[in-house]
């Protein structure tokens, strides 16, 4: 019991403070034609052979086409959990979070995917950015910028070296860089300074507000919430009952 209630409390408190995305998933069709479904049950049938086969990356393909096609929740558990395998543990963390948005998911499923979910955010940083970021735009490593609303936005990445960097029009951009470990949270400042007045005046700033932040570690709570987890070639949906489920307008139907 303490168990579920601990997962029940992580959940909440990843999935209150939605993340930056961290790799583009495709949007779900809002009405999906029946040629897409068809093509995306095919998707899906590919993904599920080349998991047995331990292709991963061939199955993560086939699932990322599948859920472009048709929008099913199946396809896009069966993606998260591929790319839980492969080791991309943010991009399964964006992933996850979608899935487990949706209220009309079907239990099986929810109670498969909460469980993972934690697991896989055991294995990420988070990095809590706040100020006033309306307007401007993040780049977090090699990535393409991405642009930011409000004054707080969690970015999900692998542990390791990063490098972020802020822009926005008429300021120095914003930038950290920093090492982070898996389980961890760091709480960062973002600061822009004017840009150097032209004829000599130093704008009133400082050189780009970099902020060292404060390192919070959620490894040790998020890691007692992790039970077992029902894994068929690593918790994919396989049986030909489940790809049914869950039961709605968008379910794959296989024969």
């Amino acid at each position: 019991m303490l168990a579920i209630r601990t997962i029940a409390w992580t959940l909440a408190g990843l999935l209150l403070a939605p993340a930056l995305a961290c790799a583009q998933l495709p949007d779900a069709p809002a009405e999906p034609s029946r040629e897409d479904v068809l093509a995306a049950r095919d998707a899906f049938v590919r993904g599920m052979e080349f998991a047995g086969e331990r292709r991963f990356e061939d199955a993560r393909r086939e699932f990322v086409h599948s859920y472009a096609l048709s929008g099913s929740p199946v396809a896009l558990f069966n993606l998260a959990s591929t790319l839980r395998s492969l080791e991309r543990y943010a991009e399964a963390g964006e992933a996850f979070e979608r899935l487990l948005a949706n209220r009309d998911l079907e239990g099986s499923v929810r109670s498969q995917a909460e469980p993972m979910y934690v697991e896989v955010a055991r294995r990420v940083a988070r990095l809590r950015l706040r100020g006033a970021l309306e307007g401007a735009t993040l780049r977090v490593d090699r990535a393409p910028a991405r642009p930011l609303e409000g004054d707080s936005v969690t970015v999900v990445v692998e542990p390791g070296a990063h490098d972020l960097t802020a822009d926005r029009s008429g300021a120095q951009p914003w930038r950290w860089t920093g090492t982070v470990e898996a389980g961890s949270a760091l709480d960062l400042r973002v600061r822009f300074d004017a840009e150097p007045d032209p004829d000599g005046g130093d704008g009133g700033g400082g050189g780009g507000g970099l902020d060292d932040g404060a390192v919070v570690a959620i490894g040790a709570s998020i890691g007692v919430a992790v039970v077992a987890v029902v894994a068929i070639v690593v918790g994919l949906v396989l049986d030909a009952d489940a790809q049914l489920e869950p039961r709605t307008p968008l379910v794959l139907e296989l024969p």
